[in-house]
C-alpha cells in the first residue's frame, strides 16, 4: 500500500500482493454426522425415490441419473446432473492458429469456418458435444438411516459406437470410445447427497478435452452465487494467478460476460464450494473432496454453443451450472492452449458433495 499520495495514485493504492498456503494449518474440518431422521426409499412411477424430513429426491430408475430435488416443497434441479466433456468453444478454439498444435480434424470444416485447424472441429468431430448414455446398472438400497444408489453407465460421443473387436491375441469382446463411468450415491437424513463419481476414458480419445466434470440445471430463481475460491472476477487455468482466493459473492446478471462471440464464460477456477441461492437465500451448496473450477449462467450450453450474435442468447432461463474436474486453458493466437493448461482424457475419481441450504 502506498503511504502518502503519488502523482499516479493516492495513499492507500495496492502496489502489490501475494497469497501463499499455510500447509501446516490446512487441515480438514472434521466429519460431522448427519443430522435428521431416517431417509425412506420407494419406487414410484419408474422413479426410485429417497426422502425425508423437507427433502424428495428422485432418480429415474432405468438410467440412475439424479432428475428432481425437491426442499422444502421447491423443485431445484431442472435437468438432470450427468457428465460433461463439452464447453460452447472460446474464441481463440475457433481460430486456425489456436489449432494448429492439434494437428488437423478428422474431418474437414463446419458451420462457416471450414478447416481443419481450428481447435474446435477436434471437438466435433469427436463428437463431445452429445454424450448419448448407456444404462448398464442401477441399484438402491437402505444402509442405516441413508439410502445407497449405486449407478453404471456407458458415456458415448455422438459418433461412438459398442462394436465386437479383437481386443489382443487372445481375447474378442466389445470395443468403444467413449466413458465408462460410476455413480455411488448417499443419502442422508439431513438431505445431504454424498456423490463418489468415477470415470474412465476409453478407446480413441482427442488430444485434450475442453472440459470433464459435470453439469446439471437448477430453477431459474437460484440466481445469487456465493464461492470460495479464486475471484472476482472470472479466471482460467493458464491465466488465474492474479485472482485472490476468497469469498466472493455474485449473481448471473454480474457473472455475464458480454463477448463479441458468444462462447462459455465466467469460470471460477481453485473452489472449495459454491452456492447457489434465491432471493430468501435458500438453494444449494455444492463441495468436492479437492479444489474445482465452476460456471454458472442463465441460458443453455446448446444455446450459448450455436448462438453467432449475443441477441441470439435467450438469458433469464433455468441456470446451468457446471462443476469441472479439470478445465483446458484459454490459449493465445499464436501458441495455442499449452500443455500444462489441458484437459487431457485421464481417469478421475472425485467425491461431490450437495447440502441443501435452509434460510
Amino acid at each position: 500500500m502506498l503511504k502518502r499520495d503519488e502523482i499516479w495514485a493516492p495513499a492507500g493504492h495496492e502496489v502489490s500482493w501475494d497469497q501463499f498456503e499455510l500447509t501446516g494449518w490446512n487441515v480438514s474440518a472434521p466429519a460431522q454426522a448427519a443430522q435428521g431422521g431416517r431417509v425412506r426409499l420407494t419406487q414410484d412411477a419408474g422413479m426410485i425415490v429417497a426422502s425425508g424430513d423437507g427433502f424428495e429426491y428422485r432418480f429415474d430408475a432405468g438410467t440412475g441419473a439424479l432428475v428432481s430435488a425437491r426442499i422444502g416443497g421447491r423443485e431445484r434441479i431442472t435437468e438432470p446432473l450427468r457428465l460433461n466433456v463439452w464447453r460452447a468453444p472460446l474464441a481463440n478454439e475457433l481460430d486456425g492458429w489456436n489449432g494448429m498444435s492439434a494437428g488437423r480434424a478428422e474431418v474437414t470444416g463446419y458451420g462457416s469456418i471450414g478447416h481443419r485447424q481450428v481447435l474446435a472441429s477436434h471437438y466435433y468431430a469427436a463428437g463431445l458435444d452429445k454424450l448419448n448414455l448407456i444404462p448398464v446398472s442401477v441399484q438402491a438400497r437402505e444402509a442405516g438411516d441413508g439410502v445407497l444408489i449405486d449407478v453404471r453407465d456407458l458415456a458415448l460421443p455422438a459418433r461412438g459406437s459398442m462394436r465386437d473387436a479383437q481386443l489382443d491375441a487372445y481375447i474378442s469382446g466389445r470395443s468403444y470410445n467413449g466413458f465408462d463411468e460410476t455413480y455411488s450415491w448417499r443419502i442422508a437424513g439431513d438431505g445431504t447427497l454424498t456423490l463418489k463419481h468415477r470415470v474412465h476414458p476409453q478407446g480413441q480419445m482427442p488430444a485434450w478435452l475442453p472440459r470433464i466434470g459435470l453439469t446439471l440445471s437448477l430453477d431459474k430463481s437460484l440466481r445469487e452465487v456465493e464461492w470460495y475460491g479464486r475471484g472476482p472476477q472470472a479466471s482460467y487455468p493458464d491465466r488465474k494467478t492474479g485472482y485472490r482466493i476468497g469469498i466472493w459473492k455474485s449473481d448471473m446478471d454480474e457473472m455475464y460476460e458480454p463477448y463479441l462471440i458468444p462462447q462459455d464464460y465466467g469460470l471460477r477456477t481453485d473452489s472449495r464450494w459454491v452456492r447457489l441461492t434465491d432471493a430468501s437465500g435458500a438453494g444449494l451448496e455444492f463441495s468436492m473432496d479437492s479444489p474445482f473450477a465452476f460456471n454458472a449462467y442463465d441460458c443453455t450450453t446448446d444455446n450459448l454453443t450455436k448462438a453467432v450474435y449475443q441477441y441470439q442468447l435467450v438469458r433469464g432461463g433455468d441456470v446451468t451450472l457446471n462443476l469441472d474436474y479439470a478445465t483446458s486453458g484459454v490459449g493465445d493466437t499464436a501458441r495455442g492452449i499449452f500443455g500444462a493448461y489441458r484437459a487431457y482424457p485421464t481417469a478421475h475419481e472425485h467425491t461431490l458433495t450437495i447440502r441443501p441450504i435452509r434460510p
